[in-house]
C-alpha cells in the first residue's frame, strides 16, 4: 500500500499551529492575544494594516514566524483579507515584501 505524502498545505498547517504553540509558551501567549485583540481592532475601524504597525503597538512577536501565522489567522477566520504587497519601512526587513491588510466586506 502506497502512502501519501503531506502537501504543502498539511506542512503549513502543521508549522502554524507549532508555531503559535511555541509563542504561547515563551510569553504565556500575552503577545499572541495582544495581536489578535489588535487586528480586530484595526480591522473593525476599517484601516489597511501591516505587521509594522502591529511590531509599532506591541512590539516584536517572541519569534520571528508568529506575525505570519497572526495574519493567517484572521484570514482563515474571515476577518481581514490581503489587499497588496508593499515594500516596509524598517530597514532590518532587507526591502522585503510585506502584506498590507484590511478587513472583511461582508455584502
Amino acid at each position: 500500500m502506497m502512502t501519501l505524502l503531506p502537501t504543502g498545505e498539511q506542512l503549513r498547517d502543521k508549522g502554524v499551529a507549532q508555531v503559535t504553540a511555541n509563542a504561547n509558551l515563551d510569553d504565556g501567549g500575552v503577545w499572541n492575544r495582544q495581536a489578535r485583540t489588535l487586528i480586530l481592532e484595526l480591522s473593525a475601524n476599517g484601516v489597511e494594516f501591516t505587521a509594522e504597525v502591529i511590531r509599532s503597538k506591541i512590539g516584536d512577536p517572541p519569534r520571528k514566524n508568529c506575525m505570519g501565522a497572526l495574519f493567517l489567522w484572521g484570514i482563515r477566520q474571515g476577518h481581514i483579507l490581503h489587499v497588496r504587497d508593499v515594500k516596509p519601512i524598517r530597514a532590518s526587513s532587507h526591502a522585503s515584501k510585506i502584506g498590507v491588510y484590511r478587513r472583511v466586506v461582508r455584502l
